[in-house]
């Protein structure tokens, strides 16, 4: 599962806040959760009988503690009572794979037996299982993974995106483990560790990596072994990819370990500041640690440290690794001990996160918040900490000054939202006030046109009148909304993003400067993802010059020749050429020449109005501006098309 996944209501089982570390709702929760478990997509096969979410004997998935913003527990348990439902399905938790022999699918994992946040991978050790006897013989329980394949073949460069793929029978919709290891004479080296859905992933290939045991300048040489998640012992090598040095450095990854996101610390105690390294080298480091008013409170350099705060409330912080390749970063935000305290988070979008989405929509979440209490009276290292509301961590990280255990927290950690108001302000002036809701969904009329443009702002408020305690915790998220042509085009530039499933940036290409950059990522001039500028008001195109141009360049974004030229929609004389747009002269979000239609009537500007060309067929046979309204309270939904 990636972020933003779709399936509609009668194959979706469940959601969940995020690929990891999540809550749960059920499948129509309030909570507008942008993970979606889907039947279909885990059983290779679309479920149709009636009533899917009908609780019957035997059909429960796992319990919750609630319809929306909850904890979960295996479906045998008895401390909750929302019972998640699915069809026909006989499911089980359990600490071992799926017997995939007998039919059974991995569904969801969970971090404990009880009280446990969710995954949509194996994240977790616990995990539930389930059996869909009515797919028995067509579904893909019986996978078959026949061969494995790197593109491009062969040998490549330091620093080339290649995708991992599988071949095999009735296996759409499983989640394959993809292995990458290096080929050693003695010892081979796990490089990285993917999961994915069928049939494939990427990879941006290294020349070399931490942990690397080989000298000298000649190329290494990697496979990978593909299995699947629910049945390890099904699996398919795929043949050698030589990485010669040539190409450059790779970009870096980082992870910030210590300190550990949501947690708890003491002042006046020693906290270590450190991080792990994902991928690549790194030439230095940039630790930002900003206070509980965004303000930056100290910068170090070093790879790891320790610090000790003299003061409370949250801290959020973010290290950046650099080297000649780029940079990366990472973010979380701790709870230094106040009385009381409150940390406000926006957990999606991720910190600088690539949110892929074609009409420009946005998840925001913020269910990382919560507030604490520490009860009077109590002293000394007898310190007693309560959860007042959102999910709070179990104990602190760091005992107090003096003493040698940490705090446990006292009474119901998941307190849910009451008495928390998320105000949300975007970028393009839009706000939105939610009481008791830590989600919106975001409307954008256009995409991002450099990377981190997008800006959203929250203030999480507390109040409790009977205890007197009443805080406001602002936070705020930066990051890229683009289309699934991956474009990112403003102020005459364009350049192609390679981003991982999970909205990560991988790389860039420039398509002013790369050869053949603007064909986009089908490799297909005028198949809709090419990707050029708007320059001086006009959209460029993609087009195969003929000939090397000054700069090199043959096949280049150019202006358009005065009998190609588009003005509207209705200049396209086929549905080939309509639906593909490729001058965008009706396309959400563009700023070059648009179709005079564009701003008759409903606006194409507003946010809940999309517009694109459609070939109308007919007595006219014609192309026209399509206009669509948006169901802005259901993401994705098309409420109403009209022209």
């Amino acid at each position: 599962m990636t972020v933003d996944d779709q399936c509609i209501d009668s194959q979706t089982i469940l959601r969940l806040s995020a690929a990891d570390n999540a809550h749960g709702e059920i499948y129509n929760g309030t909570g507008n959760y942008p993970i979606e478990i889907c039947y279909d997509e885990i059983f290779g096969v679309a479920y149709t009988g009636v009533n899917p979410h009908t609780c019957v004997a035997g059909n429960t998935v796992l319990k919750l503690t609630g319809t929306t913003n909850s904890h979960a527990e295996g479906p045998t348990g008895t401390n909750y009572n929302t019972n998640v439902c699915y069809g026909n399905l006989i499911c089980r938790n359990t600490t071992g794979a799926c017997d995939s022999a007998n039919g059974e699918r991995f569904v969801v994992s969970l971090s404990n037996g009880g009280n446990a946040h969710l995954a949509s991978d194996t994240s977790y050790s616990n995990r539930i299982c389930c059996i869909s006897p009515s797919t028995t013989a067509i579904s893909s329980q019986s996978c078959d993974l026949t061969s494995a394949t790197w593109t491009p073949s062969g040998s490549v460069s330091n620093n080339t995106l290649v995708t991992l793929s599988v071949n095999g029978n009735n296996c759409n919709g499983q989640q394959i483990k993809f292995d990458i290891h290096e080929d050693d004479p003695l010892t081979d080296d796990l490089v990285l560790t993917k999961n994915d859905v069928y049939p494939s992933t990427t990879w941006t290939a290294i020349w070399t990596y931490i942990g690397d045991d080989d000298f000298g300048n000649d190329p290494r040489d990697y496979y990978f072994n593909a299995s699947l998640v629910s049945n390890a012992s099904e699996s398919v090598k795929s043949g050698n990819l030589a990485v010669s040095k040539q190409g450059g450095t790779v970009i870096p990854g980082v992870q910030i370990v210590i300190p550990e996101h949501r947690q708890i610390y003491f002042t006046e105690v020693l906290v270590e500041f450190k991080a792990n390294l994902t991928v690549g080298t790194v030439s230095s480091y940039l630790w930002t640690v900003e206070d509980e008013d965004g303000n930056v409170e100290f910068t170090r350099t070093e790879a790891t440290f320790n610090h000790t705060f003299s003061s409370g409330g949250q801290r959020t912080i973010t290290l950046r690794v650099t080297n000649s390749a780029g940079s990366d970063e990472d973010q979380v935000a701790i709870l230094v001990t106040a009385s009381p305290g409150i940390l406000a988070f926006i957990n999606a979008p991720m910190h600088k996160q690539f949110v892929v989405n074609n009409l420009w929509q946005v998840s925001a979440s913020a269910t990382d918040s919560y507030v604490i209490n520490r009860i009077n009276g109590v002293g000394g290292c007898v310190i007693a900490i309560e959860c007042l509301a959102g999910n709070c961590p179990d104990e602190t990280k760091s005992p107090p000054t003096g003493c040698s255990a940490n705090i446990q927290l006292i009474g119901e950690l998941n307190k849910g939202y009451g008495n928390l108001h998320f105000d949300w302000l975007f970028d393009d002036g839009d706000s939105t006030a939610n009481l008791n809701i830590p989600n919106v969904i975001k409307q954008y009329a256009i995409p991002s046109g450099v990377n981190n443009d997008k800006l959203i702002k929250l203030n999480v408020s507390f109040d409790n009148e009977t205890n007197n305690i009443h805080l406001t915790q602002p936070t705020k998220r930066i990051f890229t909304l683009v289309g699934e042509d991956k474009c990112v085009s403003g102020n005459g530039n364009a350049k192609l993003v390679y981003v991982d499933p999970n909205g990560n940036f991988e790389k860039e290409e420039n398509v002013l400067t790369v050869n053949g950059a603007c064909r986009g990522f089908d490799g297909t001039i005028g198949t809709g993802d090419d990707c050029c500028p708007v320059v001086s008001g006009q959209q460029q195109v993609c087009r195969d010059t003929g000939s090397s141009t000054t700069d090199g360049l043959e096949v280049r974004c150019v202006f358009p020749t005065v009998n190609e030229v588009i003005d509207a929609c209705g200049d396209y004389n086929a549905q080939t050429t309509c639906e593909v747009d490729e001058f965008k002269v009706g396309k959400e979000g563009t700023t070059g020449t648009k179709d005079p239609a564009w701003k008759v009537g409903d606006d194409c500007d507003q946010a809940n109005i999309v517009c694109n060309c459609a070939w109308k067929t007919g007595t006219t046979n014609e192309c026209i501006l399509n206009k669509v309204k948006l169901n802005t309270t259901i993401p994705q939904t098309l409420a109403e098309e009209y022209v």
